[in-house]
């Protein structure tokens, strides 16, 4: 959802446990999905669940979106079902919408963290952000992706030294990634302002609209693998879809899973486990949960592993702009940004800032209001239409930090007054950078010199288009939670990316997929057991198209892990 801060910079020491209740059923309505209304997000592929599934998933944010891709991927290429007399049956469920969680909530910005992490996890951050990147250009997503380097701004002394420290790793294996800043000038051509006291600015990192990269996958894997009839046939399979398919994919929207039950296998068939539902239950050989701040709920041995933690986030109108790019809309912030140790944050706690790109026309425009639910307000700056500053953060101002709630159906004022302030600490004049003065009304009547007063009179708020909130899985050791769950066979979890899901949870949920197929295929007698992709899989890999890479070895799950870190 997000916090741009290092992950491995865990929550305060020992927080209770607490165990996730199922998502709200009346969250606060994210500027992503408002604005952006589209055919899959109320999908229900069939009108009844079926009775029974190979495979389910739970959860349809980033993390379930590339675990369903890459089984699907996976399953119908040309030698992985090869001995199978019937095609694998994949349900995917979602409490609410589909992407309605953080995904579908977050800062919109894909930045590897280049401080303050080993070597592993590092090389692992840079391979999610090439593989979304190459993913959006040969999918050709439209998800307002857009490459540009990232801002790492430091309040707090202690915070920047700290971070220095922490880039020699980054310097060695990645000469020219990173930067330090702390001349006065330099951070002043940042835009930095209100006692900042020095930057980090990388050269990788992106904006993007994360539901929109979703549900551009979801649409295309509908179309080629949907299950499709009036009635579900109580398999999942459906009419005209055979033999000569290889999967199916049945996605449920707006059916939350209450409980997990461990049955005897049916009929000596597998279905080791039933799913509870208000719609139902259902039989299944294996589960993937990417349920992330909600897993405790179906998990409850996680509730002092993953920790629910409330985040908030806005979409701000940003101020008038006087210079236009060649297509004659306004100019965009020139990176995404990242603040740390303002206030009272902690090492945790950051705000994180990208901006969405203006639109082409009135007309895009007029749709887009007549979409947008709060369209009176979403008007950008009067001289281009959009270009929305999507700005979260502001957690230490929030009751108990947000940490143990699990709700996203309520906003905190204080915090949104805090993030309309945005330009106390960022001058947004990017389109004269040279030209900004920085002081104060009464500095500038008596020609006075000093281009950074110590003190000024308070930069205006912004108006707000929406606020909204969503839930952070904070992992108890900053790491993700990814593989099978000791004790609970068929069951394999990826989650508690501790507000940095986009540079781990794709190839985190790619990777998850298939430890799950190895006990899938095992069972079906379709493949010896073990993780070699099929042959057209392994061409893919072989020529760049796809990525073959394992998750660091510190997100794996383990029995030790869990018991340890539960003391």
């Amino acid at each position: 959802m997000g916090d741009a801060s290092t992950p491995a910079a865990a929550p305060r020491p020992d927080p209770p446990p607490v165990q996730a209740g199922l998502p709200s059923v009346h969250p606060t309505p994210s500027f992503w999905q408002t604005s952006h209304p589209n055919s899959v997000s109320h999908h229900r592929s069939t009108p009844d669940l079926p009775v029974r599934a190979d495979l389910v998933v739970i959860g349809t944010g980033i993390s379930g979106t590339f675990v369903v891709d890459e089984l699907l991927g996976e399953l119908q290429s040309d030698d992985s079902t090869h001995v199978a007399s019937s095609p694998v049956t994949i349900l995917v469920l979602e409490a609410r919408t589909l992407c309605s969680a953080a995904t579908g909530r977050n800062g919109g910005h894909l930045q590897p963290v280049v401080h303050a992490a080993p070597a592993s996890i590092l090389d692992f951050e840079m391979a999610n952000f090439d593989h979304v990147s190459g993913l959006v250009r040969s999918g050709n997503i439209q998800c307002d992706f857009r490459r540009l380097s990232g801002c790492l701004a430091f309040w707090n002394r202690t915070y920047f030294e700290e971070a220095k420290r922490d880039l020699i790793l980054a310097r060695a294996r990645h000469a020219d990634l990173v930067s330090v800043v702390e001349d006065t000038e330099q951070l002043r051509k940042l835009g930095l302002q209100g006692g900042v006291k020095g930057a980090i600015v990388q050269s990788v990192a992106a904006s993007l609209s994360p539901y929109k990269l979703c549900v551009g996958v979801w649409q295309k894997l509908l179309s080629s693998f949907e299950t499709t009839r009036n009635q579900s046939g109580g398999d999942g399979t459906s009419e005209g879809i055979g033999k000569d398919r290889a999967v199916t994919l049945n996605l449920q929207t707006t059916t939350p899973v209450t409980s997990l039950d461990m049955v005897d296998t049916l009929g000596g068939e597998g279905y080791r486990w039933k799913l509870n539902t208000p719609r139902g239950f259902v039989h299944v050989k294996s589960i993937i949960l990417a349920t992330n701040a909600y897993t405790s709920h179906l998990l409850p041995e996680f509730a002092p592993l993953i920790r629910p933690v409330q985040a908030q986030m806005s979409a701000l109108i940003p101020p008038p702009s006087r210079k236009r790019n060649q297509e004659r809309r306004p100019v965009l912030i020139p990176m995404s940004y990242g603040f740390e140790g303002v206030g009272t944050m902690d090492r945790v706690m950051s705000d994180y800032l990208v901006q969405n790109p203006f639109m082409a026309t009135a007309a895009s425009e007029q749709q887009h209001q007549t979409n947008t639910a709060s369209a009176s307000q979403d008007i950008g700056d009067g001289q281009g239409h959009g270009g929305h500053l999507m700005f979260g953060g502001g957690r230490h101002l929030a009751f108990n930090h947000g940490e143990g709630c699990w709700d996203d159906d309520f906003v905190d004022k204080n915090v949104e007054n805090y993030l309309r302030g945005l330009p106390e600490r960022l001058s947004l004049a990017f389109d004269d950078t040279d030209d900004i003065d920085t002081r104060s009304e009464h500095d500038r009547d008596n020609n006075n010199p000093n281009p950074n007063p110590t003190s000024h009179p308070p930069a205006p708020s912004l108006d707000i288009a929406a606020s909204w909130t969503g839930i952070i899985g904070h992992s108890a050791d900053g790491r993700p939670w990814v593989g099978p769950v000791p004790d609970r066979p068929g069951i394999y979890l990826c989650g508690g990316y501790t507000g940095h899901g986009m540079t781990s949870a794709p190839l985190c949920g790619r990777y998850i997929a298939r430890v799950a197929l190895q006990d899938l295929r095992s069972q079906r007698g379709s493949e010896p057991p073990g993780l070699a992709p099929g042959d057209g899989r392994r061409r893919n890999i072989e020529s760049g198209l796809e990525l073959d890479v394992d998750v660091p070895r510190e997100y794996l799950i383990s029995r030790e892990r869990m018991e340890r870190l539960s003391r």
